[in-house]
C-alpha cells in the first residue's frame, strides 16, 4: 500500500513538473543573448522561455520564438517559431515554423507555413508555402512549391516541385519516351514529377548531314482531355555536339516548345505526336565555318545574323513521334 502511494506521488510530481515546463515555455520574455548554449542570459533555462528576440553569437537554445531569432552557427528551438529565423549553418526546430526560416546549410522542422530556405538541405514533414534547398528538399506533404536540385516528397497535394530530379511517392508521374524527330533522329527521355509539373532529361543522336549527339533538359505538364487523349506541352532546351566531341568549334542551342498530343493505348503505353516551334542560337567563332550544326533538314521560317557576324538566330517548326512508357 505504501509502495503504491509513493509511486502515485512520484507520478503526480512528474506530471506537475511537466505542466510547469509547459507554462514556462509559453511565458513571453522580451529578448535574450547567448554566446554558446548554455552561456547566455538565462543559462540552461533559456529553452523553456518564449522570446520576442533572440541573438545567438554562436549557438542558442530557446523554448519558442515569437518574433525574430538570429544565430551565427546554430538555432535550436524546443517548440515553435513564429516570425523570422536565420542561422549561419543550421536551424533545428522541434515544432512548427510560421514565417521565414533561413539556414546557411540545413534546417529541420515539423512543419512550415511560409518560407524555408537553405544552402544545402531543407527538411520538414509538411510544407505549406515555399521550400528551397540548394541541393535537396525533403518533405512528407507539400502544399505549395519545392525548388531544389533534388526534391523528395511523399505527396504533393497542391503545388509542384521544380528541380533536376523530383521524386514523389504518391500522385507521381514517371515516364520514358522513345521518339524520332527531324531535329533528333533517335532520342530517349526520362520524365519525373507530378502530372501538374515534371522535369525531363533527354539524350539522342542525329545521323543526317553531320553525326551529332544531343542532350536536352526541360519541363512539362499533363492536361487530360478525356479518357484516351492527353495534352502534353513541354519546353526543352537542346545542346548539340559532334560525335567525337574533339572537333567542336561551333555551338548550337535550340529551345523547343512542344505541343504534344498523347493517345493512350494501354495503361502503360501511349503514342505521342508533338509539333513544335523552336528558337535556335548558332555560333561561328572563326567566321570561316557555317553557323552551328545542321540539326534538321527543314528550313527555318526566319533567320538572321548578329551584327558582328558571330551568331545566327533561327525561328522554325518541327515534328516528333514517340512511344511513351509508364
Amino acid at each position: 500500500m505504501k509502495t503504491k502511494t509513493f509511486l502515485s506521488a512520484v507520478l503526480f510530481m512528474l506530471g506537475a513538473g511537466q505542466l510547469v515546463a509547459q507554462e514556462k515555455a509559453g511565458e513571453q520574455f522580451p529578448g535574450q543573448f547567448s554566446f554558446v548554449y548554455p552561456i547566455g542570459t538565462h543559462g540552461t533555462k533559456s529553452n523553456v522561455y518564449a522570446y520576442t528576440f533572440s541573438l545567438n553569437a554562436l549557438s542558442g537554445s530557446t523554448g519558442q520564438i515569437k518574433g525574430c531569432e538570429i544565430g551565427g552557427i546554430l538555432n535550436k528551438n524546443a517548440s515553435h517559431v513564429s516570425g523570422f529565423q536565420v542561422a549561419g549553418i543550421a536551424n533545428l526546430t522541434q515544432g512548427n515554423v510560421e514565417g521565414v526560416q533561413i539556414g546557411g546549410i540545413y534546417s529541420k522542422t515539423d512543419s512550415v507555413n511560409g518560407v524555408q530556405i537553405n544552402g544545402i538541405l531543407s527538411q520538414s514533414n509538411h510544407v505549406k508555402g515555399l521550400q528551397i534547398g540548394g541541393i535537396l528538399n525533403r518533405s512528407k506533404v507539400v502544399n505549395g512549391l519545392q525548388i531544389g536540385l533534388i526534391n523528395i516528397s511523399d505527396t504533393i497535394t497542391r503545388g509542384m516541385a521544380i528541380g533536376l530530379v523530383n521524386i514523389v511517392k504518391r500522385n507521381r508521374f514517371r515516364e520514358w519516351t522513345v521518339a524520332a524527330a527531324d531535329y533528333l533522329n533517335l532520342g530517349i527521355s526520362f520524365k519525373t514529377g507530378t502530372p501538374m509539373f515534371y522535369t525531363l532529361a533527354s539524350l539522342g543522336a542525329n545521323f543526317q548531314n553531320e553525326a551529332l549527339v544531343a542532350t536536352g533538359f526541360g519541363i512539362g505538364h499533363l492536361h487530360p482531355i478525356n479518357n484516351r487523349f492527353t495534352f502534353q506541352p513541354e519546353l526543352i532546351n537542346y545542346f548539340y555536339f559532334p560525335v567525337d566531341f574533339t572537333t567542336q568549334i561551333k555551338n548550337t542551342r535550340i529551345t523547343h516548345l512542344k505541343l504534344g498530343l498523347v493517345c493512350t493505348i494501354t495503361r502503360k503505353l501511349g503514342i505521342s505526336l508533338a509539333p513544335s516551334l523552336y528558337w535556335a542560337l548558332k555560333t561561328n567563332p572563326n567566321k570561316t565555318e557555317t553557323f552551328g550544326y545542321a540539326q534538321s533538314p527543314l528550313k527555318p521560317l526566319v533567320s538572321f545574323e548578329s551584327r558582328n557576324g558571330l551568331r545566327k538566330y533561327e525561328l522554325g517548326y518541327a515534328l516528333s513521334i514517340g512511344l511513351n512508357f509508364h
